[in-house]
């Protein structure tokens, strides 16, 4: 065993964690080597100091928890313009959306109608040329409707 080795195993044997044979191993490397001893010797005191500092904990603890119960907690901080500017933001967003929700004129577009929009969209963006070559009819059957159900679709 040697030096490298042994450090590992001192940190496991500090805190108990080696197995009989590692601590044979350990006890032969110790008698031979004095700066692993040394290293033993500090590795103990410093297992010695956690363990020590582990049972102060649970009054740290209560302590940390007492304190953060005195502190007031955070304060939200509007503004005098706030709330008007809220209202304000409602108020707009309701007038602006009325004439949609309001509107209950039938304005249904028949299909011609929708499929002249289309072109007209398609033209604009400067696909038209995608349909150039395009001349099937349509049909609702196309898109899986049955054929019976096509007379009362909107026209």
């Amino acid at each position: 065993m040697n030096c490298q080795d042994t450090e590992r195993l001192l940190a496991d044997e500090a805190l108990g964690l080696c197995t009989d044979e590692e601590l044979h191993l350990l006890h032969r490397h110790l008698e031979q080597c004095e700066h692993c001893r040394r290293e033993r010797q500090l590795m103990k005191e410093a297992a010695g100091a956690l363990m020590a500092s582990e049972h102060d904990a649970p009054d740290m603890i209560e302590e940390v928890m007492r304190a953060a119960a005195r502190q007031p907690g955070p304060r939200l901080v509007f503004s005098r313009w706030a709330k008007p500017a809220a209202a304000a933001a409602v108020l707009i967003a309701m007038l602006s959306s009325a004439p949609f929700l309001l509107n209950t004129g039938n304005q249904s577009m028949s299909r011609d109608d929708l499929l002249s929009s289309y072109a007209e969209d398609w033209g604009e963006l400067g696909l038209g040329n995608m349909l150039a070559g395009y001349t099937e009819e349509f049909s609702y059957t196309s898109y899986g409707i049955p054929e019976a159900v096509t007379p009362y679709l909107v026209d």
